[in-house]
């Protein structure tokens, strides 16, 4: 099946500089499947959502995944308290066909302080790029609180910074779990005030729709259901389901943002169904597919995005200085 256009975009271009400036490249292709990049940047959730910045809106320009295919919007809600004016509750999920994913990033426990002063944190982002990912690390200087009508942490400027495109792009605190979203600048939007929204959007499984590998395989999933969540799980094909902490869970399940795990014994494909409509493919066969993809370009004002012009310009640039050379 020919996969199509998933647009995101800010309605107007930012203009600062164009990757996280002085940022390491990471491996989108082999490591971050779950990052989608475009206009803004944006995360895969539970194979079929994807989390962003509600300012990046929908226009014509594109977005793409790792192996470089366009994908299908389906539709976008933004956090119903979300503000233009000040850009409070900055958060959109999506939704778009099921993707496949192997490396995915969970959420910390939103239901409690995401972050301190002092603490390091760490983003990424595509900024000026389609196709380079970048890893920036940063210390929070300001957390959020609400009391002051603040519901954004803000890191200190240093030597890395956000850069346009990196707009929509998960935070991490120091245990690589997901606790915020890229405003802009130096600033990210605490999940912590939008932990009902992603459980009341999402209301279902975090996990990864691949897995590849033989014999005994772990795979971890987190619940984010708005009620506790019970095990249901059963497998199909060459897999048998031998144990993990998701079958000893509690009578009453889990709750929102906790995490479990199945082991399974793997002798060749299979699925691992989480639910009726929520599968994991176990050593999936892959289908020959006509595949719209973006030419390489190498190369998000702070977190702004780039509209699909900029984003050609760069790429004809890249063509140019190679051709020079």
């Amino acid at each position: 099946m020919k996969k199509t256009l998933l647009a995101l975009g800010l309605s107007a271009l930012s203009s600062s500089s164009f990757a996280i400036t002085n940022g390491t490249t990471v491996d989108w292709q082999n490591n971050f499947d779950d990052y989608v990049s475009g206009n803004c940047t944006g995360l895969i959730v539970g194979g079929d959502k994807i989390l962003t910045a509600a300012h990046c809106g929908i226009t014509d320009d594109v977005i793409v995944t790792h192996d470089g295919s366009r994908l299908t919007f389906l539709s976008k809600v933004d956090h119903p308290d979300y503000s233009e004016i000040d850009n409070d509750y900055d958060v959109s999920i999506l939704s778009v066909d099921k993707q496949p994913t192997q490396n995915i990033r969970f959420f910390a426990n939103l239901n409690n302080p995401t972050a301190t002063v002092g603490d390091a944190v760490h983003a990424y982002g595509f900024s000026g790029s389609l196709t380079e990912l970048k890893r920036g690390e940063f210390v929070v200087d300001r957390i959020s609180d609400i009391s002051q009508y603040r519901t954004n942490h803000e890191a200190a400027l240093g030597s890395t910074l956000t850069e346009p495109g990196d707009s929509g792009s998960a935070w991490f605190n120091s245990s690589d779990e997901v606790i915020g979203v890229t405003r802009g600048g130096n600033v990210f939007g605490d999940l912590f005030y939008s932990k009902d929204f992603i459980l009341e959007t999402i209301n279902g499984w975090h996990y990864p729709t691949v897995r590849n590998g033989m014999g005994i395989q772990t795979i971890k999933v987190q619940s984010l259901h708005v009620n506790n969540a019970l095990n249901s799980a059963n497998v199909d094909g060459d897999v048998t389901l031998i144990g993990g902490t998701c079958l000893s869970m509690p009578s009453i399940g889990i709750d929102a943002f906790q995490t479990c795990t199945y082991e399974l014994d793997v002798q060749g494909t299979g699925l691992l169904w989480l639910s009726a409509d929520e599968v994991i493919n176990i050593n999936p066969v892959e289908e020959k597919e006509e595949s719209t993809t973006l030419p390489v370009s190498t190369g998000g004002s702070s977190g702004g995005s780039l509209g699909f012009l900029s984003l050609f310009g760069l790429a004809f640039l890249g063509r140019l200085r190679k051709a020079q050379k």
